[in-house]
């Protein structure tokens, strides 16, 4: 990050003049400042005797921190990279894009000279002494000191949940989450340490008692018994295999009288062709008849032996048989009452 700040400061101030004026970070915060090498890390507890707010420099890192009332922490925990940005030489507004988005304007008005000179460039900067300030020297020997906690104020505004975070992105690329806390529900992250420290539940055995029907199952040295006896129905699986075989023999039979009605149905409809044609028959030998008598009435030509005789008295070599005895004379009589 001190790398980053130094580039971009060279680029911003390449056309900038400024005076010579020295801000400490004392005056910026109100706050006293220390510095050595004792706080390298945040949660570090020494030097104590701090009040809240004072700010400590490691002078090896350049690292700021500052102290909570408990202990020396970070003034940032946000390392997001300048993406880019850009710098209005009319209103001396410098803006900064952040890689996760978002963006810081800073307005660098009060560093310009009076002076209109075009032909200042930057030609030297560099952290001071006490690892508190960046100091910007010009062509004209003129120095500006700007305090890096104020730097880092600026630039790391960007601060995001974990959850803005995964939604960015889950992967965390090779890369180790340390110093978790034990997990308070199911769905918490758990580190290895604590898996590992989890017993083993797998099921080392398990056995069936057929006489109860009890299943026990073994986990270690824990045993879980369950009782298995409303699931045996063997009387009515019993059943069941009898009303298949039955099916089964129906089944057969069925079979047989589809057979026998397939062949009963072959010989109706050999019959239907017979009626039809013997109905088609009568139809013509009816139609015969009525052209041939001349009506259809059924009792119109029934006739007493008088209107026979009448048609023709010849018998044509007939014999007239059943008669009666005659009771007149001129009753005809037959050859047994004449003899």
């Amino acid at each position: 990050m001190k790398k980053s700040i130094l580039a971009l400061m060279f680029l911003l101030f390449s056309g900038i003049a400024f005076s010579q004026t020295t801000v400490t970070l004392q005056d910026q915060c109100n706050c006293e400042v220390l510095k050595g090498t004792d706080v390298s890390s945040s949660g570090a507890i020494t030097p104590t005797g701090a009040d809240l707010g004072d700010i400590y420099v490691n002078t090896n890192t350049g690292t700021i921190y500052f102290w909570d009332g408990d202990s020396w922490e970070l003034t940032a925990s946000d390392n997001q990279q300048l993406t880019g940005f850009a710098f209005d030489d009319v209103t001396n507004i410098l803006s900064l894009s952040l890689e996760d988005g978002g963006n810081v304007n800073v307005d660098l008005s009060s560093l310009s000279d009076v002076l209109a000179d075009s032909n200042t460039t930057v030609t030297s900067f560099d952290i001071d002494g006490t690892n508190t300030n960046l100091v910007i020297t010009d062509s004209d020997a003129n120095s500006y000191a700007v305090a890096l906690a104020d730097l880092a104020a600026l630039i790391n505004t960007d601060n995001q949940t974990l959850n803005e975070v995964l939604v960015q992105g889950n992967d965390a690329g090779g890369s180790a989450i340390t110093n978790l806390a034990n997990p308070t529900a199911a769905q918490d992250a758990a580190t290895k340490a604590y898996v590992d420290s989890v017993s083993d539940d797998d099921i080392t055995g398990a056995s069936l008692d057929a006489p109860s029907n009890v299943l026990t199952i073994s986990e270690g040295t824990t045993d879980v018994t369950v009782d298995l006896s409303d699931l045996d129905d063997s009387a009515g699986v019993a059943a069941n295999a009898s009303d298949i075989a039955t099916n089964t023999t129906d089944i057969g039979t069925n079979a047989t009288n589809i057979a026998t009605n397939a062949s009963d149905i072959a010989t109706n409809a050999s019959d239907i062709t017979t009626n039809t044609t013997n109905i088609s028959t009568n139809a013509t030998d009816i139609a015969d008849h009525v052209a041939a008598d001349g009506d259809l009435s059924s009792t119109n030509e029934i006739q007493n032996i008088e209107e026979v005789l009448t048609d023709g008295n010849d018998a044509n070599g007939l014999v007239l048989t059943g008669l009666g005895a005659p009771t007149v004379a001129s009753d005809a009589a037959t050859k047994a009452y004449v003899d």
